[in-house]
């Protein structure tokens, strides 16, 4: 998965890396819509138990397919998501970043 491969560090707990890896697993068509979607991330990790996620897109566009990638994954009332992935106007398509 590339971009989204990230470690926690030698000194981090078991528990935690199995809880991420969880996270990604159930998360997966949302990680592929905002790696199709160029987001720029700022934070992905495990955070109060949830998959916490931060980053940037060009367009409002882009960040609702996104969303509704979420909401379709996302479906009862108790989420193990944190999201917000917000519109950087100054990002051009195509430009570099």
């Amino acid at each position: 998965m590339g971009l989204f491969d990230q470690m926690f560090g030698s000194g981090a707990a078991v528990q935690r890396q199995q809880r991420f890896n969880e996270l990604k697993v159930k998360y997966q068509s949302v990680l592929n819509a905002m790696e199709h979607e160029q987001v720029k991330l700022q934070n992905l990790h495990v955070e109060d138990n949830k998959l916490f996620i931060k980053g940037t897109v060009s367009s409002e566009d882009a960040r609702d397919k996104i969303w509704n990638q979420i909401k379709l994954v996302d479906t009862g009332s108790e989420t193990d998501l944190s999201c917000d992935i917000s519109v950087d106007q100054t990002r051009l398509a195509g430009g570099s970043w």
